[in-house]
């Protein structure tokens, strides 16, 4: 039974255009929803670990959360205006879960299990509640639109900047090297060059 209710989901949701003619066409459910759907436009103050160089050293920050008018993207940023350079976007298709963490918490996760957003309610958990229970329903949304998503808006996972931090590491100890190679090799030539300072680096830097 659960799963026929789910598959005429989407069907009467396509019927929601025709609420406006006549109010009859809405069930509980579908104006539940478009509350829901309204409240995540009309967006809400929420607070986040303040992050310094990618750590948090307990302080937080006053953000907003606010849906596009599509309810593809969840954008968030620091309020008042000019108090942070933080924010933010959260590509709803890229969600796998939206869910409670503490009291008033919310968390976003996404469908390769890395945490995309952690803030918490600044008017507590029946806000945080509503909020979980909007953003479900427009990932699940998201995802009906845009199957499969779009590959080039797919989130980094913890694992490729591990690799990429290391690949950049890497590159910088082989110059180290090549730095001090060619260092050595100056510092040769000077030696045996006697008062043929230029001549010696000209030769060095052939090598």
């Amino acid at each position: 039974m659960a799963s026929i209710l789910e598959k005429l989901t989407p069907l009467l949701e396509d019927l929601s255009f025709l609420v406006p003619f006549c109010p009859c066409f809405e069930t509980a459910d579908m104006k539940a929803r478009r509350e829901r759907r309204q409240m995540l436009l009309a967006g809400a103050k929420f607070t986040r670990k303040k992050q310094t160089f990618g750590m948090n050293f307990g302080a937080t920050e006053d953000v907003s959360l606010k849906m596009s008018d599509d309810g593809c993207t969840l954008h968030w940023f620091v309020v008042p205006a000019g108090s942070g350079t933080n924010s933010g976007a959260v590509e709803m298709h890229d969600v796998a879960s939206v869910g409670a963490k503490s009291p008033a918490s919310l968390t976003l996760m996404s469908t390769v299990g890395d945490l995309l957003l952690e803030v918490e309610a600044a008017d507590g958990p029946t806000v945080r509640d509503a909020w979980v229970t909007a953003l479900n329903e427009a990932a699940q949304a998201s995802k009906r639109s845009s199957p499969g998503g779009d590959a080039r808006l797919k989130p980094t996972t913890v694992a490729d900047k591990a690799r990429k931090q290391a690949y950049f590491m890497q590159k910088g100890v082989e110059l180290a090297s090549k730095r001090k190679e060619a260092d050595a090799k100056k510092q040769k030539y000077l030696e045996g060059a006697g008062g043929l300072k230029f001549t010696a680096l000209a030769l060095a830097s052939r090598e």
